[in-house]
């Protein structure tokens, strides 16, 4: 199979929250598989996603001291039901937040 992505991916097993689907809030938590700087592809079980769907999701990155949290921003580009339920989505903006920031 050819790979058609320009940008590479990295498998990252990073944890993920989803926070918004559109307008309706989201408290969902989820792992990614995948990262790139363009896109994500991670599992979430319990919530429903469209395709198309704008969200915004928040990916935790360990650091050596304290955590850092990913604020991002993007569209839900495809999903998969089985095994479990995975979606790729963009990432389309971004913000580095401190982890013991409070979020709005």
């Amino acid at each position: 199979m050819t790979e058609r992505r320009r940008k590479k991916r990295f498998t990252l097993r990073l944890p993920l929250e989803l926070i918004r689907s559109g307008s309706t809030p989201v408290q969902q938590t989820g792992q990614t598989k995948n990262v790139g700087p363009t896109g994500v592809l991670f599992l979430a079980e319990t919530v429903v996603l469209q395709i198309g769907d704008a969200i915004e999701y928040r990916i935790t990155l360990p650091g050596p001291v304290d955590d850092v949290i990913l604020h991002c921003w993007g569209r839900v580009l495809r999903k998969q039901d089985r095994p479990c339920c995975t979606y790729a989505a963009t990432l389309e903006r971004y913000d580095f937040v401190r982890h013991e920031a409070t979020f709005v």
